[in-house]
């Protein structure tokens, strides 16, 4: 009505707000895609760069569960830029094992990086080039299954649920993933 005055402040951060009567906050906690937003602008963060050096371990070994945390040592593992893999155009090439026709299931990849405030963080997307499939785990927990069996364990055996080929052995797949996953310091992937 005429008069109606609303103000809408925040010391810091970013305000969302909507003006049909519906949550600025969807139920799983994104953004509405129909939210108004106040404050500050959002700014696109990429935590690791395509290009970025990895830890690898790429001997078939089984290295059970300790590997995905992030107290665990890695520091003689094998590193290299990404895109890693074998067969293509891969920046470093792992090794696949001795034989062509029998080759390792599973290689190990890591990578640590920084966030200095995670509350910050708004949205978190994951962007995935695996072939034939790939877990992933973040700071570890399982966070994507992509192109491998769900709802069984998961180990160095486990074989992806089709083979790749053609324009998906280069495609990254999207995930998004809770923020709240990271942390303020070293993170792990």
């Amino acid at each position: 009505p005429a008069g109606f005055e609303l103000t809408i402040s925040s010391p810091e951060g970013v305000i969302y707000y909507t003006t049909d009567d519906s949550d600025p906050r969807m139920p799983d906690g994104t953004i509405n895609p129909d939210a108004e937003v106040f404050g500050e602008t959002l700014t696109d963060v990429t935590l690791i760069p395509a290009q970025t050096t990895w830890k690898y371990l790429d001997d078939g070994s089984d290295q059970m569960t300790a590997w995905r945390g992030p107290g665990f040592d890695a520091s003689l593992w094998a590193e290299g830029p990404g895109v890693l893999g074998y067969g293509d155009n891969q920046d470093t090439i792992v090794s696949y094992g001795p034989d062509s026709r029998d080759k390792y299931i599973t290689t190990y990849f890591r990578h640590e990086f920084a966030v200095a405030d995670a509350s910050q963080l708004q949205n978190l997307v994951l962007e995935l080039q695996r072939d034939d499939g790939a877990v992933v785990y973040v700071n570890g927990v399982e966070v994507v299954r992509s192109n491998m069996p769900q709802n069984t364990p998961i180990d160095y055996q486990t074989r992806a649920d089709s083979t790749v080929g053609g324009g998906d052995e280069d495609r990254y797949f999207a995930f998004d993933l809770d923020p709240a996953l990271l942390v303020v310091g070293t993170n792990v992937v």
